[in-house]
């Protein structure tokens, strides 16, 4: 269970991971039918854009081996 929890969260420090969990969001909204607009849809995704966008501007780039 260990490596799980260590991966996931390697995954939440990586930017791009907040700007596409919005996209997982809305489309698992669309797909479990829960009522929304398209304002909701595009409010969600803008959210993530902006939050992957605030930590990629923060967090330290990926170091190369």
């Amino acid at each position: 269970m260990e490596p799980v929890v260590a991966w996931v969260a390697a995954r939440m420090k990586e930017p791009s991971t907040w700007a596409g969990g919005s996209t997982i969001i809305a489309g698992a909204l669309t797909y479990a039918g829960l009522p929304h607009d398209a304002t909701t849809i595009q409010t969600i995704s803008s959210m993530g854009m902006m939050l992957g966008g605030v930590l990629a501007t923060i967090l330290p780039e990926a170091k190369s081996a």
